[in-house]
C-alpha cells in the first residue's frame, strides 16, 4: 500500500497545532468538569463554542473536527433549560446525567486522538531525521 497514507498521517506530517488544540482541550474538560449543566448558561456556553471554534480552524483532522463538533451539540443541551431533556431516560429524569456521560466520552474520545495524531508526528519527524542523516553519510561516503 505504498503512496496510500490515512488523514491522520498527512495531517501529522503538516504539522497541524496539535499542542494548541491539547491545550484547549484542558479548557474544556476544566469546563465541563466545573460546571453542573442542567440550566440556561450562555456564558459557559459561549466559552465551549469559542474554544471549538479554536481547536478546529488550528486542525484539518475530520476526526478531531468532528468530536470538537459534538462538543458543541452536547453543550447546546447541557446549558440549557430545557434541551437536556431529550437525553433523558425518562420524563421524570433529568438528562445531564447522560449529557455528563458523554461528554466525557466525546473528551476522552477527542484527547485520545490529539495524543495519537502527536506521536505520529514525533515518529514522521524521526525518520525523516534519520533518512536526511543516511542520505548524508551515503552521499558523503561516495565520494
Amino acid at each position: 500500500m505504498e503512496g496510500k497514507t490515512s488523514s491522520g498521517a498527512r495531517c501529522a506530517r503538516r504539522g497541524e497545532g496539535f499542542a494548541e488544540a491539547l491545550a484547549i482541550y484542558q479548557q474544556l474538560r476544566s469546563i465541563f468538569e466545573s460546571s453542573k449543566g442542567g440550566a440556561k448558561d450562555l456564558r459557559t456556553l459561549h466559552r465551549v463554542r469559542e474554544l471549538c471554534t479554536k481547536a478546529s480552524r488550528s486542525l484539518s483532522d475530520s476526526v478531531c473536527r468532528d468530536r470538537l463538533g459534538q462538543l458543541q451539540n452536547l453543550a447546546d443541551a447541557l446549558f440549557s433549560d430545557r434541551r437536556n431533556q431529550q437525553w433523558a431516560r425518562n420524563r421524570s429524569t433529568s438528562g445531564v446525567p447522560s449529557l455528563r456521560y458523554r461528554t466525557r466520552a466525546t473528551l476522552e474520545a477527542l484527547h485520545g486522538r490529539l495524543t495519537y495524531m502527536m506521536a505520529a508526528r514525533k515518529s514522521l519527524e524521526a525518520a525523516a531525521s534519520r533518512e536526511r542523516r543516511l542520505e548524508r553519510a551515503f552521499h558523503g561516503s561516495s565520494k
